[in-house]
């Protein structure tokens, strides 16, 4: 079995996405909070939606 993984590089400034796919294992790592910020969302905001399309 493989996965494919999208390529990110950390650099002080945050997370540099290089939209690169590879063959690698998971990483365990979500962006999803860097990009909620990008947009404008925050992570509170995310949440609360997910939680009232949960009930």
């Amino acid at each position: 079995m493989q996965s494919l993984v999208s390529v990110a590089v950390e650099e002080a400034g945050g997370v540099q996405r290089t939209f690169k796919i590879v063959l690698a294992p998971p990483t365990g790592n979500s962006y999803a909070r860097e990009i909620a910020v990008k947009y404008g969302i925050s992570y509170e905001q995310l949440r609360e939606i997910v939680q009232q399309r949960a009930e």
